[in-house]
């Protein structure tokens, strides 16, 4: 597999042994990367480590959005996983997971990509993360759907 040229710029890396030299330092910043693939392959635990290796090597702050697991539920998952955001020291450098997405109005797709997009806007000025997860894509596939529930 040959490195992919993707502009030059910062990076974000990944560590994961060995994507990060293909993908030339990393994922460049303001790419948008979909984890994919079947459930329980881990890819919340990836991206998690990802932000979570990031705030503690590199002190890039990042802010985890679960709109599928509670807190507790996901602290004690990440606990297991030696991924503690208590571990990464500063608070500043390194977002609890959060579990608190607005309360969207059901009327429409639009509506929710366009409040969620302005969630996570208010999120970037509020807590100036450089890295952004939001779990999982599907689960706001489903909620941009409703029409209007009774």
């Amino acid at each position: 597999m040959e490195c992919l040229a993707m502009g030059q710029g910062d990076r974000i890396r990944t560590f994961i042994h060995g994507l990060d030299d293909k993908l030339g330092g990393g994922i460049p910043e303001s790419h948008v990367v979909l984890l994919a693939g079947e459930p329980g392959t881990m890819k919340s635990t990836i991206a998690f480590n990802m932000m979570h290796q990031n705030a503690l090597r590199d002190g890039r702050p990042g802010t985890y959005i679960s709109l599928e697991q509670g807190r507790d539920n996901l602290t004690r998952h990440l606990d297991q996983m030696s991924l503690s955001p208590a571990g990464c020291g500063d608070e500043g450098q390194h977002r609890r997971p959060r579990n608190d997405p607005p309360q969207y109005r059901r009327d429409g797709g639009l509506h929710v990509a366009r409040d969620f997009k302005m969630y996570a806007m208010n999120l970037k000025r509020s807590l100036n993360y450089d890295i952004l997860v939001v779990d999982s894509l599907p689960v706001l596939e489903v909620m941009s759907r409703f029409e209007k529930p009774a």
